[in-house]
């Protein structure tokens, strides 16, 4: 149920402050992550929303759900 819009301004605001804190720690995936993820993960995103990026359709949950793969993570999104 992620906004990917919302999300990149999210980045974005965070990016501003990477100067604040040396490292992140997000609710799941490895910890912790470096600030250098936070543009990586911006430009991931656009990527998709640009359709520049092809997902493979899965099921998590018992809920169908597209899995793009960044090559160094992986964000899954509604289907």
């Amino acid at each position: 149920h992620r906004n990917m819009e919302t999300y990149i301004r999210s980045l974005e605001r965070l990016k501003e402050r990477s100067g604040e804190f040396d490292e992140i720690w997000p609710s799941h995936a490895d910890l912790p992550i470096p600030p250098d993820t936070i543009p990586r993960l911006a430009e991931g995103a656009r990527a998709i929303l640009a359709g520049q990026i092809a997902g493979h359709p899965e099921e998590m949950h018992g809920q169908k759900i597209v899995s793009y793969d960044l090559g160094f993570t992986v964000m899954l999104c509604d289907a």
